[in-house]
């Protein structure tokens, strides 16, 4: 299975958003990775439609998601 730098989303300055966004890029799934990072999933959501730097970093955590269930 791939592994990823932690630090690949240090460009989010708030520790929920990165949290989640590692969290997404190791599981793949939002509910597990809101619980992972301790939030609600609807704060991903609100991210998304709020965030555009959050929404660019989903993309790359989706991409990285996707890598590990490839392996």
């Amino acid at each position: 299975m791939a592994e990823y730098n932690e630090s690949l989303f240090q460009e989010m300055v708030d520790c929920k958003k990165r949290a989640f966004l590692e969290a997404f890029a190791q599981h793949g799934r939002v509910t597990k990775a809101a619980t992972s990072a301790q939030v609600s999933w609807r704060n991903h959501y609100n991210w998304l439609r709020d965030d555009p730097a959050y929404a660019e970093a989903f993309e790359t955590a989706k991409m990285m998601a996707a890598d590990f269930w490839e392996q």
